[in-house]
């Protein structure tokens, strides 16, 4: 069985939305309301495999964290997929700043925290967003992205 972790609301929305393009049955999501990115990657050291984490990369020193344990590349400008160094199947989806800048490069104005809270779901669900055709080309990129690490040594 996989796990995915989310860092926000939001993020959870794209992990439910990737899960489509995986093709991958078993997939927990693990998500609480107070979670932020620190808290993600720590939960995450404990459980190392099988394992997705879906954060921001945030900004300033905020970043080091991600540059020094992740091998990222680039699927778009602001998404980034990789694979923790010295542990496998620990992938990590990382928006660069954060998701509300993914979301804004599709001209759409944010007003305040609506990508923080519950209100994520409807808020993707109201601008059909994971239906977009840009969109849902992105996940199937991030998803083809993803699986080739998770894969990587079953050969």
């Amino acid at each position: 069985m996989y796990r995915i972790l989310a860092e926000c609301y939001a993020n959870l929305c794209f992990a439910e939305k990737l899960k489509e393009f995986l093709g991958i049955e078993e997939i927990k999501f693990i998500h609480k309301k107070f979670y932020g990115r620190d808290h993600v990657i720590k939960k995450a050291e404990r459980l190392s495999n099988n394992l997705i984490v879906i954060v921001d990369y945030e900004e300033g020193r905020y970043r080091v964290f991600i540059e020094k344990n992740f091998n990222l590349e680039y699927v778009r400008q602001n998404i980034l997929v990789g694979i923790r160094r010295g542990v496998k199947k620990y992938i990590a989806i990382v928006f660069d700043p954060n998701m509300e800048e993914f979301v804004k490069s599709f001209r759409i104005k944010l007003e305040g925290k609506e990508l923080k809270s519950k209100e994520a779901e409807k808020f993707f669900e109201k601008l059909r967003f994971f239906e977009m055709k840009d969109v849902r080309e992105i996940l199937r990129k991030v998803a083809e992205t993803a699986l080739k690490y998770l894969r990587k040594d079953d050969s």
